[in-house]
């Protein structure tokens, strides 16, 4: 070795030339000349070519970027033609050209994964290399098992560099490459060496990356081999307990089987499903099912025992092989249930593989769905789920792979209905006290609560599903763990019982049957029959909410978790529901199955004790619940303000989220229940106090109702209007029909607001946050804590999927008359739906023309009294005015003939006695003509106000026969309404008499009768034609009330049009 450093240093010093002063640059090219081979020039030597390799990778290292520039061609020239000998200088010329690229290609300590954040110039070295498919070809037969250990290793590092910079030219070039994904499998076959062991973590933590989202390159890796390759290098590391090693070969066994159908159908083909349940230390089943010896019998239960007990610490590796009760009493820490190691994360890897093979739809996925049942895995996620020590996450993750197992699988659900499990209970033990130390120092800390599990008696695994759905984890278990990841237990419980009875109702009808014993002849009662499934599922509904003896916290989420788990049983199918309303509960609270219609032992004499149905007992609880969660409110505020106990005190009482969580459960029971179930709509509604219970919530105005409620309250009474009894039909006698409670709706609630409390519920964060995954995301979060009061779980996918797809039809429900449904709305033709439209048109129409009919008759009425005012108070004055006329006209009259006659006196008296002055008769003269000139005057002024009165009699008449002009058009308006009616009314036959024509025609192809559809339509029709035919009558009133009004009006004096009479003929005709 010392030999060759010195023949280095001799050989650089002789290229850099004695007494010479060369810069980086014809350094470099220097360097670079002697790896190419041009025609004008020899190559050279071997030795010479791997010097300047050197010397090349030294500088690397302090100029990256010049040595790239200048020297990067030449190096992959090289790597191409002088790596292809497996040993020798060429190996070593391999070794040194791979780790020169490396020293290229270095990423900077902070970021190295970020191709963003890296020097531009180690990027475009990246693209250089990888310009031409030929160097990386090159590189890959270096990982051969004949290379040298530092050779395969420096080509494993540059290939995962270049991967992890341009994945998509690396996977394009490996792809052309002959041999290339066995040269890279070839790095798992080894066997035991510190160096071997190397060179295969490397390649595991390549695969992955190699393979991602190239659909081709899995199937290639899956072709050489692959599968076998992986699952041989966990189990020799041993299985999940292998740490790191085996966490990157089930990655890189995922990473082969994920979108990929082609490699999951290889994968099951390959009897590679077998190999799953053994890597979680769970035993396979015996080949044909039966053992073929005693001792094979006891081996295999005593490994089941050890696969319950097995403990889940890294530190704890073979406790599997103690003795079962030895590990029953290993100690799990507190934290052993919240915090997971590296085992229960490989085995959440495995278990993740299964779930790759169920996710299909197809063909495929039931294969798989059979494979992994017959393989034993199958039983042994039920197992781990729910008799094992495992942590909480991992058996939510069981729960989850589970779903997808039982979906659409007879075989898997009849083995869970079969199945008999025997449950683990964690039990708390309290470590001994540590005495104090001496000279009384004190004690140490305490430790923390000891966990051990006991067995408890055989069981159905599905009661023990939904006791863990229902009640959750044992308290001493649920204590070590998260408060987030008891609650995805319990959903993860749900999601499996979902898929259990999803498509399954002999499982549905099992369950209900279990709810309550059939009636007894009084010998039995009080035989103790045990706890069911269904009584336990019964309980959380029937039962008041209270907290449990011994709990620490109240549990709200035991009521809505049997609300969930009955809607699975209920949802979509009438004779479950039909079933369930056959529960009864008797005056002492038990239930008991009872025919509809039959009567209980001695009802006749004691009716007081009538049993009542489970919906009433949901109501009258909801009614409870509502209550109580006033009083919580009141009681938090009180709290708050400090009137009342503090905070703290009121931990152990029902909050009034608490309440809102129950109250929501029973409403989303109550509306998938009632849903498309006219039957148990009228159950609901035969107690009127049952609506207004209802009612109430959905009117209150004001934030004192949660959004949740007032909205569901709302959907509930839309389905019960939508379902609910026909005035006049059967059923209607028994309970609230829909034409009673249409008036109830719309006065208390009205359609504007109705509309918005759905809106709002469909808008509320609680409901749009639903996915199809909420109950695995809820299992997945972890160990977080639930900080508000949105948070947690409210609802699950089926119920919010149901309330999306059926919001439109329910929010237009009470917009339908009783005599119809939303559904029949829906099913109408398009052409009664138009008929339809236009006698809605015609009747808002004639609506209004009546009330403009009779505000013009009022107008009419008050015009003509006025008027007959205004003329008898003008005749009055006209008769005063005429009189005092005439007066003024004798008085002048009488005025101008006085003189006459008092001159003969004169003259007779000239004789007689003294003669008058001139003077005397001259003032009377002129007295007389003043008072003839001032009655004139008055005359004049009389006659002007006769005027005046005159022209307000003229305005008068012509006010009248404005109004009279408007009767007239109000009545034209009427007349081409009734045309337009006649005109629909027309139309009408011609639909019925299509109609009927449509109905013969298939009567003589099908003599069995009209379709439900045609009967339908034929009483839709019916029913329009009845309603055009209402609409003519009352247009006839009008026309006749307005013709009377007429003739009062020509009775009065008053002016109306002349050919009134010729259109009541033309009436009297049409009639």
């Amino acid at each position: 070795m010392l030999h060759g450093a010195e023949w280095l240093g001799k050989k650089y010093a002789s290229l850099a030339g004695p007494g010479k002063q060369q810069t980086l640059e014809t350094t470099l090219i220097t360097l670079a000349s002697r790896l190419t081979d041009t025609p004008s020039t020899e190559l050279a030597p071997i030795q010479d070519r791997k010097a300047a390799v050197l010397a090349l990778k030294g500088l690397a290292r302090d100029h990256p970027r010049e040595v790239g520039d200048k020297a990067l061609p030449a190096l992959l020239e090289s790597l191409q033609r002088d790596t292809k000998a497996e040993r020798g200088v060429e190996d070593e010329m391999a070794r040194a050209i791979v780790e020169c690229l490396l020293a290229l290609l270095e990423s900077p300590a902070s970021q190295p994964n970020k191709p963003a954040s890296l020097p531009p110039h180690v990027l475009h070295h990246v693209d250089a290399i990888l310009a031409r498919p030929g160097p990386l070809h090159s590189i890959l037969p270096l990982l051969s098992p004949a290379r040298s250990f530092y050779t395969r290793f420096a080509s494993l590092q540059l290939l995962a560099t270049l991967t992890r910079l341009r994945t998509p030219s690396v996977q394009e070039h490996l792809l052309t490459s002959p041999g290339g994904c066995g040269a890279v499998l070839a790095c798992l076959a080894e066997g035991s060496g510190s160096s071997a062991e190397i060179v295969r973590n490397e390649a595991l933590l390549l695969i992955p990356r190699l393979v991602e989202s190239n659909a081709d390159i899995q199937k290639l890796f899956a072709f050489e081999g692959a599968f076998e390759k992986l699952i041989d290098v966990v189990a020799q590391e041993g299985r999940i307990e292998g740490g790191l090693i085996v966490q990157d070969a089930l990655e890189g066994l995922e990473s082969l089987l994920r979108w990929n159908v082609s490699n999951q159908n290889y994968f099951r083909e390959t009897l590679s499903v077998p190999l799953l349940a053994p890597l979680l230390y769970y035993p396979p089943p015996p080949p044909n099912g039966a053992f073929p010896s005693r001792q094979a019998e006891q081996e295999h239960a005593r490994q089941l025992e050890a696969f319950a007990f097995q403990s889940w610490e890294d530190a704890d590796f073979g406790a599997e092989e103690q003795h079962p009760e030895a590990a029953a009493a290993a100690a799990v820490s507190a934290n052993g249930q919240g915090a997971e190691g590296q085992k229960a994360r490989n085995a959440r890897l495995v278990i993740g593989i299964a779930r790759l093979l169920v996710e299909g739809q197809g063909d495929g996925r039931r294969a798989n769905q059979n494979a992994l049942l017959a393989s034993g895995f199958t039983r042994a996620l039920l197992e781990l789920s729910l008799a094992s020590t495992a942590p909480v996450g991992l058996k939510a993750q069981a729960f989850n792979v589970l779903s997808s197992l039982l979906n659409s699988s007879r075989s898997t659900q009849d083995l869970l209905s079969s199945l008999l499990i025997c449950p683990l209970l964690g039990i708390e033990a309290q470590p001994e006290e540590i005495p104090a130390g001496p000279d009384g120092a004190a004690p140490p800390p305490p430790k923390a609560p000891l966990l051990t599990f006991t067995r408890l008696p055989a069981r159905p695994a599905i009661l023990c599903l939904i006791d863990a759905a229902v009640s959750g984890l044992a308290p001493a278990v649920a204590r070590t763990a998260a408060t987030s990841a008891c609650l995805g237990y319990r959903a993860a419980a749900l999601s499996c019982f979902d898929a259990f009875v999803a498509d399954n109702l002999d499982a549905r009808l099992g369950i209900i049957s279990t709810m309550a014993p059939p009636p007894s002849d009084g010998s039995n009662d009080e035989e103790d029959v045990g706890t069911s499934a269904g009584s336990l599922l019964l309980q959380g509904l029937a039962q008041l909410p209270a907290p449990q003896p011994g709990a620490k916290r109240f549990d709200a989420y035991r009521h809505l978790f049997s609300a969930l788990l009955f809607c699975s049983l209920v949802r979509g199918s009438e004779t479950a529901k039909s079933m369930a309303r056959e529960i009864r509960f008797g005056p002492d609270g038990k239930p008991v199955y009872r025919k509809q219609g039959s009567k209980p032992n001695g009802a006749a004499e004691e009716e007081e004790d009538e049993e009542v149905s489970l919906i009433h007992v949901l109501i009258g609880n909801l009614t409870m619940a509502q209550r109580e969660m006033g009083e919580a409110v009141r009681r938090e505020r009180n709290a708050t303000a400090g009137a009342g106990a503090p905070a703290a005190d009121l931990g152990a009482e029902p909050s009034s989220t608490d309440w809102t969580r129950i109250i929501v459960g029973y409403l989303s029971l109550l509306a998938v229940w009632l849903w498309d179930s006219k039957p148990s709509v009228s159950d609901l509604l035969s107690e009127s106090s049952n609506l207004q219970t209802l009612v109430q919530p959905a009117a209150q105005s004001g934030g004192g109702v949660d959004v949740l409620i007032a909205g569901l309250c709302t959907l509930i009474l839309g389905i019960a209007y939508e379902w609910g009894a026909v005035p006049g039909t059967e059923g209607a006698e028994n309970s609230i029909d829909r034409g009673t409670m249409h008036p109830i709706l719309n006065t208390r609630i009205g359609p504007d607001q109705f509309a918005a409390r759905l809106a709002r519920l469909r808008d509320d964060v609680r409901i749009k946050d639903v996915g199809p995954d909420v109950l695995e995301t809820i299992s997945s979060r972890g160990g977080g804590p639930i900080e508000t009061s949105e948070d947690g779980l409210w609802f699950d996918w089926p119920f919010v999927e149901w309330l999306k797809n059926n919001f439109v039809l329910i929010q237009k429900s009470i917009t339908i008359e009783p005599t119809s449904s939303s559904a029949d709305a829906a099913a109408a033709t398009a052409e009664l739906l138009d008929a339809q439209r236009q006698a809605e048109h015609l009747r808002d129409t004639a609506t209004r023309q009546a009330r403009e009919v009779e505000l013009l008759e009022s107008k009419l009425q008050e015009l003509t009294r006025v008027s007959e005012e205004e003329r008898a108070s003008l005749t009055s004055q006209l008769a005063k005015i005429q009189e005092t006329l005439d007066l003024r006209e004798r008085e002048l009259a009488e005025s101008r003939y006085a003189p006459k006659p008092a001159e003969a006196p004169a003259e007779v008296s000239s004789n007689d006695a003294q003669p008058q002055t001139s003077a005397e008769a001259e003032a009377a003269a002129e007295k007389a003509k003043a008072d003839a000139a001032a009655a004139e005057e008055r005359a004049k002024a009389a006659e002007g106000r006769l005027i005046d009165l005159q022209k307000s009699k003229e305005e008068s008449d012509k006010k009248l026969s404005d109004a009279l002009t408007l009767v007239e058009k109000a009545r034209a308006d009427a007349e081409s309404a009734k045309a337009e009616i006649r005109k629909v009314k027309k139309d009408a036959e011609d639909a019925v008499k299509a109609a009927s024509t449509a109905n013969t025609s298939a009567a003589t192809t099908a003599k069995d009768g009209k379709g439900e559809g045609e009967v339908e339509g034929e009483k839709s029709k019916e029913e329009l034609e009845k309603e055009l035919e209402d609409l003519l009558i009352l247009l006839d009133e009008l026309t006749q009330k307005r013709v009377r009004d007429k003739n009062k009006m020509r009775e009065k004096g008053i002016e109306v049009s002349e050919d009134e009479a010729d259109e009541e003929d033309d009436e009297d005709d049409d009639e």
